[in-house]
This record gives structure tokens, C-alpha cells and sequence, in this order.
């Protein structure tokens, strides 16, 4: 990197300082990855301290195309010269096989030209989407208007893996050497290891993995802790190509209504989702009914264990003793509601609103891109259980759910929108043989409330009383 002459040594450094800081806190960076956002949201804060504006803009980008192409169009290539020559030795007759063939190789050459000479998103819809953003910041010119000055740059980075010091293999050919890969890798500002651990450079067998759940108040930071070995190498094996696996379960949440529900607008009256947790072992403290607790005596939500000999130990695993909040990452609407209580007094709240089109659609409970990270159950080999066996036991994790049916007021108006809440609460065990490694896991709670009908009314006869009084 080269710096202007003009530039003062503050500068010099700041711009040094800045570009290590975000190559050693915000590795990875892959566009639409969690570690670019974090990057992003650090450069929007820079940026604020000296620009009048600063915004973030969403875009899709599909990141594995402009490269998976290449053995897209390879393979085509093959089955096009296959399909000649089936024509051309008489395997097959007529012209259908070469015409096909043609429109392959066609196809091919288009990739070339559409994707990457012109840059253009030609097969870029068969490739997974992620979001991305651009960090834009504006500054307002003192006085008249010459010239508009343009600065860009790139917050992803090349997702390329390095290590130092270089090392060479043995030069007895026959001796193997295995190699393990993880990521992310987390750290502090000070360098300190944050929520995930490797056991010592000088530990013997298999590297170990310690790894701890973040906090509640930080669940919109979970990571997704993949591993990768690559044993018994040798020098002929040349360079070594890592497979990673996810070692968690990821978990995300849906919600509709029950057939029973036929108003429900909306307006007036809705389903009001407003608190989700994993309840704890000894749990209790974000339940709502503080006299009949949730609790979960057979908890088996683990906060930390260690991936040891390519598989999760329990040895010293943690599991959780109290409640352990989701709320953050759930989709709350922006206003609030005001709830009026009982005696009179007046509640503010938040929530997930559901309405009566939402028995055949499902809400999302989580905001975009946000999922639970959870450490698996009985994951006591390397290999994964098949399906019906292994993972949890119906009970091992329960969610704590509350919900409210709501109703505006009569004396609600649009300028003052006042609610009567009905506060309901439960706890859903997750299905057997969940939480296993590498499986990603979609529930949708499903609300159901008998509905209230009135089938006809009708007035009854008089009765008669009679009867004998004294007048005195």
C-alpha cells in the first residue's frame, strides 16, 4: 500500500490502524456472510463521525456464480463432445444429439461471455442468494458546488486461507501428516479468545474445540461453527482441500393460526406473539405467570461443551440453569401497542402480529438471516445418527411461548389506539430425534382457541310466581 507524501503521520496511521483492524476482527468476509456485516456496521460508525449522512442499502448478490460457472460449463462441454461422437459413430441416428449438442456448447460460450467478459448475471439465479449491503456516507460541501469527489471500495474480501509460518512436508514421502480447519475464529480487541477455544499447539491427538453459546443479549451474533480434516496426508497429495461441515443444529421458527379463527382483521383484533425462550433447567424468570413457572428439570440446552475426536463431549458441558432469551432476534413490528390492564393502568408492548390470512400463511419469527445456533444432543459419535435414532428425546429442549389475543377497546380511536389483552402462555417440547449435527431445523407453531359462537337465541315464556303476603 502506498500513501500520499501529503498525507500527516495521524493520517498515515489512522488508515493503517483501521485497514489491520478490519482484516484481524472481520476475516472471512464473503459477500452476504455475518462477518461482512460486522465489517460494515464498523465502517458505517467511522463513517459518521465526519460525513452529515450515513446509510445502509440491501442488495442481493449470488457469490458462488461468478466462479460456478466454470464447472457448469465444463460439464456441458463434456456431454457436448459425448453427444458428437454418439452422432458421428452412428450410435445414435439423426441429427437430435448434434443439435442438442450444439445448443450446449452454445450455452457454454455464453456463460463466457454473459458472466464473465461482460459481467452480467447470466446463471446467477441457480447459484444460493445472500444479502449484501452498501455502506453509503454524504457530505455536504461548505460552498459552491465544483466538482463531486467519489470515493469506493469493497468490503468483502477474497476467501482465500493463509497461515504462517510457511512449512514444508517431510522429505520421507512415506511419512503422512493431517491437517484440521475450523471457523470462525473469534477474538477480542485485546486479542483474548471469545466463545470459541482450541485446545494447545503442543496438545497430542486430534484437536478439541471448547465453545460456549453467546449470551442472550448478544443472540443476534451466533455463529455457525464448522470444522474440516483433511488425515494422513502425503507430499503427493499436493495442495489440501478442506470439506467443511457444520457441527451445530440451526433452528428457526414459524407461526400460524389454527382453523378456528375466522375474523381476526388485523386492526381490531389479532394474535399478539411478544415473548420465545429456551426455558432453563431451573427457568422461571421470564415467565410471565411467576406463580406457575416454566421450568424444565430434564434441560438438555447445552451453553458449552467441546467438539473432541470429531464429534461433541459432554464431559464438562454446561446446561443452562435459567431462562435464555430469543426475543432479540425475533421480527417484532415497529409500534407498539398500548394494553390496558385490568385495574385501569396502561402497558406499552411489542410483538409478532398474526391475522386471519395467516392460517394458511406462516409468519416468520426471526428477523431476515437470523437463526438459533444451538449445540446438539447425544452426539456421542462421529459419525451423525441416522434419521429416527440419536439426537434429543421429546422434552430434552422446551420453548417458552407467549401470546395474547388482542382487541381494540371501546373507547380506542385512531390517534389514541387503546387494547384489551388476553395473556396466554405454554411450553412446546421440540420432536425426538432433533438436534442432531448439521441439520437445520424449521417449526411452525401452530395457535388454535376455540372460537366463541352464538348459533341462535330465542326468548323464554314468563314465569309464575306465586304466593302469599301479609300487608300490614
Amino acid at each position: 500500500m502506498k500513501l500520499t507524501k501529503g498525507a500527516s503521520a495521524a493520517t498515515q496511521k489512522y488508515m493503517v490502524d483501521g485497514i489491520r483492524y478490519v482484516c484481524e476482527n472481520f476475516k472471512e468476509r464473503s459477500p452476504g456472510s455475518h462477518s461482512e456485516r460486522k465489517a460494515q456496521k464498523y465502517l458505517k460508525g467511522e463513517l459518521e463521525q465526519w460525513a452529515d449522512k450515513v446509510e445502509m442499502e440491501d442488495f442481493s448478490v449470488h457469490p458462488a456464480a461468478f466462479m460456478g460457472w466454470i464447472p457448469a460449463a465444463g460439464c456441458i462441454g463434456i456431454i457436448s463432445v459425448i453427444f458428437f461422437w454418439l452422432t458421428y459413430k452412428g450410435v445414435v441416428s439423426g441429427p437430435g444429439l448434434a443439435i442438442v449438442a450444439t445448443v450446449f456448447v452454445l450455452l457454454a460460450l455464453a456463460c463466457l461471455v454473459i458472466e464473465f467478459l461482460m459481467y452480467r448475471e447470466f446463471v446467477d439465479f441457480l447459484f444460493p442468494r445472500k444479502v449484501s449491503r452498501n455502506v453509503m456516507a454524504r457530505r455536504a460541501p461548505s460552498g459552491e458546488v465544483k466538482r463531486r469527489i467519489i470515493f469506493g471500495g469493497h468490503t468483502d474480501a477474497a476467501n482465500e486461507w493463509t497461515y504462517s509460518p510457511t512449512k514444508y512436508w517431510p522429505n520421507n514421502t512415506t511419512d503422512k501428516v493431517s491437517f484440521f480447519a475450523y471457523a470462525p475464529y473469534e477474538s477480542n480487541v485485546s486479542g483474548g479468545r471469545v466463545g470459541i477455544v482450541t485446545s494447545q499447539i503442543d496438545d497430542t491427538g486430534i484437536p478439541s474445540i471448547d465453545f460456549t453459546l453467546k449470551e442472550a443479549t448478544k443472540i443476534d451474533e451466533m455463529v455457525d461453527l464448522v470444522v474440516a480434516e483433511e488425515l494422513n496426508k502425503t507430499a503427493q497429495d499436493e495442495a489440501i482441500q478442506f470439506n467443511f461441515r457444520h457441527t451445530l443444529s440451526k433452528i428457526n421458527f414459524k407461526a400460524k393460526l389454527g382453523a378456528d379463527y375466522s375474523g381476526l382483521d388485523g386492526t381490531s383484533s389479532f394474535i399478539y406473539i411478544t415473548h420465545m425462550w429456551i426455558i432453563g433447567k431451573k427457568g422461571g424468570s421470564l415467565s410471565f405467570d411467576q406463580t406457575n413457572k416454566l421450568t424444565n428439570e430434564n434441560s438438555k440446552f447445552y451453553t458449552k461443551a467441546t467438539w473432541k475426536d470429531l464429534h461433541w463431549d459432554y464431559e464438562n458441558a454446561t446446561i443452562a440453569e435459567g431462562d435464555y432469551s430469543i426475543e432479540k432476534i425475533m421480527k417484532m413490528e415497529e409500534k407498539e401497542i398500548t394494553e390496558i390492564w385490568a385495574d385501569g393502568t396502561e402497558k406499552s408492548i411489542k410483538g409478532i402480529i398474526l391475522k386471519k390470512g395467516n392460517k394458511e400463511t406462516p409468519v416468520d419469527l426471526f428477523k431476515k438471516d437470523q437463526y438459533l445456533y444451538l449445540i446438539p444432543i447425544n452426539d456421542n459419535a462421529e459419525e451423525v445418527a441416522a434419521d429416527g435414532a440419536g439426537g434429543c428425546t421429546s422434552g430434552d429442549i422446551q420453548i417458552g411461548f407467549h401470546y395474547d389475543i388482542v382487541s381494540k377497546t371501546a373507547d380506542s380511536s385512531d390517534d389514541n389506539p387503546k387494547y384489551a389483552v388476553s395473556h396466554l402462555e405454554t411450553a412446546v417440547s421440540l420432536p425426538a430425534n432433533h438436534m442432531k449435527r448439521g441439520k437445520f431445523y424449521t417449526y411452525t407453531f401452530t395457535i388454535s382457541l376455540k372460537e366463541i359462537k352464538v348459533s341462535a337465541a330465542k326468548v323464554n315464556d314468563w314465569g309464575s310466581v306465586t304466593g302469599n303476603f301479609d300487608v300490614n
